[in-house]
């Protein structure tokens, strides 16, 4: 035990010893020579070549190496030199330089809040904890709303210097200056911003930057100079001067003032050094920053690169199909078989793939055929594969997610497009129609309450709270409406026997002539035909991000069309799968085959069977949500209208 303990205090005073040594080296002066550290130190009286090594912790052998002479005299007021280093000055040292590197200090952006956004999800988006939304942004806490604009703070990248970063474009921006700026590849910046439009930068936008990826390489070079191998000291006479000392040295004169850090001669009786050189082959390493890519030439093919820019008239298509035997998948594929019959005319050059997700060991990232695509639509009731969107992000394909409406992967997944809006930003967008449509009218839910219901709870969030009650179907049959008041009566019930329940009670307060408007749950759009008439008497509006009237004339067309192609009838689905495979062929193939694959360009709203398409990018690095839902409004005799809600 005692030499566990005198072990431990001999460290301790080595480490004392070793803290006191490098504090005293910090306090002398160094100078560089021929690229070399050196300290400099003054002799003074007293001093010896072992008291000065050990004060400084430096090797005898190597200072008397350095200096000439000093094993034999040392001088009062020489200048003693030695490398910082701690190796000898012969030896040769090829000097790798650190790479170029820019510090970031990430500056405050501003957000806008889009439909369906809450501020764990923006907090999520920024890599920030939610505090930082809710210190800078005073009323956040009790929510926020679309189109509200966000201060954000963003952390400081000490830790990791190369991670992402947003910025916000200031006037006068290019991507070739912000590469310039951040030490950032332009293909890095075109990467994580799919979205922008590099001739056109918008001031105060907000992007992602990624700095120090600019690639750069290092290149070696040699020259023969007269290389410093050690010092000698030198007593200033009379009447020297630089010139003279040094052609006694056979030295240039500015070798020898660099190796004194001075442009002065000292008086006569003082001391410099004069450094030993001999001839010597020297490799320099120099980092060399690759420019190449500033050029305007340089920065299309880069972006035609990264969007996979194909030949116009071109589709190379590959469709997901989760389950090929399910009712949804065939539905769909034969519904979009027919939307490429219609085009057989309209010359587009169409190479399609089918591929069958279930089948084992398929792997999508190095599937030659995905990879290949420039467009892939995936057909998943559920759980849309991310790794389908990651082909598209590393290919810059677009990755078309049909029916899953629990994805959020377009936020975030540059290539992807949301055609059925997540049930946030459908029942944020809902909400806010009826409560437009309604405005100054009393929100009555009636029924047994949802928990579940969502969009029951956006709706209340669009009225004052005085004016929203929640009630049974009995408290509402025995409440005192009054001719002055209108309302909006909102169906909890999903089950047919219930809404017609509801329905008619609505009616007889209308037939008393009470103002109300009745809105059901996007459930009630599966009991309009054999509720057509009920519907039809109270006025219904239904929110829903699809509809197609069975009575229209088109649609009975497409379901005659299939029929005679397939000999069957569409599954009666909703959606009507066989429709929707229709509706994105029509849309998506002269889409793709007009821009080339760049959805950047060319984006317009094509009107469909079942489902309007008007794809949009939430912002530069984001993938695409379809804007497009509707409210469908029954009337009397069966009539339906369908109203587009953006």
């Amino acid at each position: 035990m005692k030499f566990k303990l005198f072990s431990v205090a001999l460290s301790a005073v080595a480490l004392a010893a070793s803290i006191t040594i490098a504090a005293q080296n910090a306090e002398l002066k160094t100078i560089n020579i021929q690229g070399k550290e050196y300290y400099s130190y003054t002799i003074k009286k007293g001093d010896s070549v072992y008291g000065i090594c050990k004060k400084f912790g430096w090797d005898e052998s190597l200072l008397q190496q350095c200096n000439i002479g000093l094993d034999k005299k040392m001088n009062k007021g020489q200048t003693l030199y030695y490398p910082v280093s701690g190796k000898p000055i012969a030896q040769t040292e090829v000097s790798v330089p650190r790479k170029f590197r820019v510090d970031v200090n990430p500056q405050p952006v501003t957000h806008t809040v889009t439909r369906g956004e809450t501020v764990y999800s923006i907090a999520s988006l920024y890599g920030i904890p939610v505090d930082y939304i809710y210190e800078n942004n005073p009323g956040s806490r009790k929510g926020i709303r679309t189109g509200q604009t966000l201060n954000i703070i963003q952390p400081a990248k000490a830790t990791n210097p190369n991670a992402p970063f947003y910025y916000s474009i200031a006037p006068g921006d290019n991507l070739s200056g912000l590469a310039d700026k951040f030490n950032a590849s332009v293909e890095s910046i075109v990467r994580l911003n799919p979205g922008l439009n590099a001739k056109d930068l918008q001031t105060g936008q907000t992007i992602r930057i990624q700095p120090n990826t600019r690639p750069s390489k290092m290149v070696s070079s040699s020259d023969e100079i007269n290389s410093v191998t050690a010092f000698t000291p030198y007593k200033v006479g009379k009447n020297d001067s630089w010139e003279s000392i040094a052609q006694k040295s056979n030295l240039p004169v500015q070798d020898i003032k660099n190796a004194n850090s001075s442009q002065t001669l000292p008086e006569k009786g003082e001391w410099i050094v004069v450094p030993q050189t001999e001839r010597k082959v020297v490799t320099q390493i120099t980092e060399v920053i690759d420019s190449t890519d500033n050029t305007p030439v340089a920065q299309q093919d880069i972006y035609q690169r990264v969007h996979k820019v194909n030949e116009k008239n071109k589709v190379d298509l590959a469709i997901v199909l989760e389950n090929p035997s399910s009712k949804s998948n065939t539905d769909f594929l034969r519904g979009f078989l027919l939307g490429l019959d219609k085009m057989k005319h309209d010359g587009y050059k169409v190479n399609m793939h089918v591929i069958d997700a279930s089948q084992a060991g398929i792997n999508f990232a190095s599937d030659s055929i995905l990879n290949a695509s420039n467009l892939i639509i995936g057909i998943y009731d559920n759980d849309f594969p991310e790794v389908l969107s990651n082909v598209g992000d590393r290919t810059g394909a677009e990755v078309v997610n049909v029916f899953d409406t629990k994805s959020n992967l377009y936020k975030t997944s540059p290539s992807t497009i949301q055609i059925l809006q997540p049930l946030d930003y459908f029942n944020d967008l809902s909400a806010s129609a009826i409560a437009s449509n309604g405005a100054g009218r009393k929100l009555f839910l009636v029924g047994e309450i949802d928990g579940n219901d969502k969009l029951a709870e956006k709706l209340m969030e669009q009225f004052p709270s005085g004016d929203v009650a929640r009630m049974p179907l009995e408290e509402f049959n025995a409440f005192p409406f009054n001719t002055v008041d209108r309302y909006i009566v909102y169906g909890y019930p999903s089950k047919k026997a219930e809404i017609e329940e509801l329905l008619n009670a609505v009616a007889e307060k209308k037939e008393q002539g009470y103002d109300i408007i009745t809105v059901g749950r996007p459930v009630w759009v599966a009991h309009m035909e054999s509720l057509s008439d009920l519907y039809g008497r109270t006025g219904v509006m239904i929110p829903s991000r699809f509809f197609c009237n069975p009575k229209a004339s088109e649609n009975r067309g497409f379901n005659q069309k299939f029929n005679a192609t397939y000999h069957r009838q569409p599954v009666n689905s909703f959606p009507q799968y066989a429709m929707m495979g229709y509706d994105i062929a029509n849309y998506f193939i002269p889409t793709t085959a007009a821009n080339g694959g760049d959805y950047n360009i060319g984006l317009i709203d094509r009107p469909g069977l079942q489902n309007d398409i008007d794809i949009k990018r939430l912002n530069t690095w984001s993938g695409f949500i379809n804007e497009t839902s509707y409210i469908i409004r029954c009337l009397p005799e069966g009539i339906v209208e369908k109203i587009e809600i953006k």
